[in-house]
């Protein structure tokens, strides 16, 4: 039997998708351009440490995998890769290597153009889940000379999406204020270079990793109770995620770190600050985050966002203005922690159980 339901993205969203629908004996495919589980977290540093606790991130809240790998309350980048890999083996999760070119609406169904090794594939399905997140798509600043990464005159300007680490004594510089910046911060502080962060409001602001002995996500799960509608600013203006302290306040405080205000131009040079000091770097990484690109997404499709990025959802994660069509993983997709690990373990089941509904209701006549 063909599948009804197609998952696109084979990271953690992807095959918490998968696993839920198997669970609610909907016949799915999974799909991911390079074919492999894992999604960014194949491409993520692997020593870099998780800011969230381990059970926070499971794809399933079971309590027997806690306990069974409760060897260290935080993981790295690479030991949550061998996870995922895991969990797909498990699971049983097949990932065909394909890329999803385009989506359109036909007869209470959707078909969907696969690019595959072999060429353009045709598939009609009853529903659809985009799980892709935003890690192949990084947002550079507004700024001249940050177009693209490239070595101009020996800088390096790259994106924090590629950056593997720094040399000892090389000269960072680093752009942005959120979690990507403090993170390239305080691995480039360690690996011995010279670091400056440049800063909007010449300030970056951070949250302990624990407060009152707890983790700062397990008194976070709080605001998950809080109504989607509540949370609507959140969901529009993507306010920027603070950074964890897991070292950054202290290197600053110790002059490892230099925090600066905002630039008007990088080049092969160095960095010219608004306030007209001009600094020679080695390196400058854009730690200026990610958008939710959907360049297959059909004509029309409802966004909630200014940026026009953000599907607009209903409660079980469906497209308001495309029927079929489930986002999981995304931003404010059901709850105000859709986009997080955690989140993404509670949405995945209410995603699968509102897909095999609709994948009955389509169901292909005999």
């Amino acid at each position: 039997m063909s599948a009804e339901v197609l998952v696109v993205g084979a990271g953690p969203a992807g095959l918490a998708a998968a696993a839920a629908l198997a669970r609610e004996g909907v016949s799915a495919r999974i799909v991911d351009r390079d074919g492999l589980a894992g999604g960014a977290y194949r491409e993520i540093d692997s020593t870099l440490v998780l800011a969230s606790p381990r059970w926070f991130t499971e794809l399933t809240q079971e309590r027997a995998a806690r306990e069974q790998d409760a060897r260290s309350e935080y993981v790295t980048a690479g030991e949550y890769l061998s996870y995922l890999q895991r969990f797909a083996r498990e699971k049983s999760i097949a990932v065909e290597r394909a890329r999803l070119e385009s989506l359109s609406p036909e007869a209470r169904r959707w078909r969907a153009a696969l690019v595959t090794d072999t060429g353009v594939e045709r598939a009609s399905l009853a529903a659809v889940v985009i799980a892709t997140g935003m890690w192949s798509s990084p947002r550079w600043p507004e700024l001249e000379g940050a177009r693209a990464p490239r070595v101009a005159d020996g800088c390096v300007i790259e994106h924090s999406q590629r950056f593997r680490g720094a040399h000892v004594g090389e000269r960072v510089l680093v752009i942005g204020a959120g979690t990507s910046a403090v993170e390239v911060a305080e691995r480039a502080c360690r690996d011995g270079a010279s670091v400056t962060v440049s800063a909007r409001s010449a300030r970056v602001r951070t949250v302990p990793k624990k407060l009152f002995g707890h983790d700062l996500h397990e008194l976070s799960t709080l605001l998950e109770r809080v109504p989607r509608w509540m949370a609507s600013g959140l969901c529009r203006d993507r306010k920027t995620v603070l950074g964890t302290d897991q070292g950054f306040e202290a290197m600053v405080r110790d002059g490892r770190v230099r925090v600066r205000g905002p630039l008007s131009a990088i080049d092969g040079r160095g960095a010219t600050f608004v306030d007209g000091a001009v600094e020679r770097f080695d390196r400058v990484v854009c730690a200026t985050g990610f958008r939710y690109a959907i360049p297959f997404a059909p004509p029309g499709l409802s966004t909630m966002d200014r940026g026009r990025e953000l599907p607009e959802t209903t409660a079980e994660g469906e497209s308001r203005s495309h029927p079929g069509l489930f986002f999981l993983g995304f931003p404010c997709a059901i709850g105000v922690s859709s986009e997080f690990l955690r989140g993404i373990a509670k949405d995945a089941p209410v995603v699968a159980r509102a897909a095999r509904r609709l994948a009955r209701l389509r169901a292909r006549p005999l």
